[in-house]
């Protein structure tokens, strides 16, 4: 049970640090990281839990040792594609549709700093070069 609850920790603990990598960089290196333990974990727990089959090493048993094989190979791109993924993630948890920015202004005039939301979609927008 330990064993699971420590996978469990160190898996939640990832795909935070993985979902927040848009912030700082520091998240994505600490997200990847964590990615690579829980690589490293999935195989050992499976030995761990699967000892006999591994000291037998029959034919019928190897689908049992090459799938946490291939689950190690999972985590990884799951954990690079959720730290790639972070900036439109967080870009659909806080972004505002404005028609013009004098509504953009009138929306936020008293707002601060710190929860404005990171992007606006202006539908009216009009550069003069």
């Amino acid at each position: 049970f330990c064993l699971w609850l420590a996978y469990f920790t160190v898996w939640t603990a990832s795909v935070l640090c993985c979902l927040l990598a848009d912030f700082h960089s520091a998240f994505r290196a600490v997200g990847v990281l964590l990615g690579c333990l829980l690589g490293v974990l999935l195989p050992l727990m499976s030995f761990l839990l699967f000892r006999l089959s591994y000291d037998r090493r029959a034919i019928s048993d190897m689908p049992m040792m090459i799938c946490p094989l291939l689950g190690t190979v999972t985590i990884l791109l799951g954990c690079y594609c959720v730290a790639e993924s972070s900036p439109y993630i967080l870009w659909e948890l806080s972004h505002v549709r404005v028609d013009s920015a004098r509504e953009l202004c009138g929306l936020f005039e008293d707002v601060a700093i710190g929860t404005l939301p990171r992007t606006a979609c202006i539908e009216k927008a009009f550069i003069k070069t």
